[in-house]
């Protein structure tokens, strides 16, 4: 029978890479959240714009909002809106860690307790490299959804100042 203590190195490859593994999902978690209030407050601006009557279409009522910044308008809100939709979608293959069938397996095939958590340690890396590419998609998208905010600001507000004869 293998020698049952256990190797104190595998265990700080197993907890690293399971720390590796948690860090990905929370900061998965993290963007999607915050992609979701980027959208709300993407809609909190064009709501208040209205509100006050930047977005106004009745030229008895003051100035109207242009043809062109509504269209912009509108593209960026879609835009945004399909970032964040993106960052929120499932992610089809995310690892979070080893299926316990696997593990059960290993230990029918008389696995040492060495060799399952080295098997474990490594499947939790592997599942870490392939959640990169993924976690940096959306992590690229929730810039540019910052970005895409940012333009929507500076519109209504370049719109409010124009319709306001340069001066707010």
């Amino acid at each position: 029978m293998a020698d049952q203590t256990s190797d104190k190195r595998l265990e700080l490859a197993y907890d690293a890479a399971q720390k590796k593994l948690a860090m990905q999902d929370a900061t998965l978690g993290n963007v999607r959240t915050r992609a979701n209030t980027l959208l709300a407050t993407s809609a909190l601006f064009t709501s208040f714009s209205a509100g006050i009557g930047l977005l106004n279409t009745d030229a008895s009522k003051g100035p109207v909002f242009p043809a062109c910044a509504a269209t912009w308008l509108a593209v960026i809100m879609v835009l945004l809106g399909a970032c964040v939709v993106y960052i929120s979608w499932t992610v089809k293959e995310w690892h979070y860690v080893p299926s316990a069938r696997i593990i059960l397996e290993k230990i029918g095939q008389q696995k040492t307790e060495d060799e399952i958590r080295e098997f474990v340690a490594k499947a939790m890396i592997d599942g870490a490299t392939t959640n990169a590419p993924e976690l940096s998609r959306r992590q690229l998208a929730f810039r540019v959804a910052n970005i895409l905010l940012i333009i929507e600001v500076s519109l209504l507000v370049g719109v409010l100042i124009a319709s306001r004869g340069g001066g707010i």
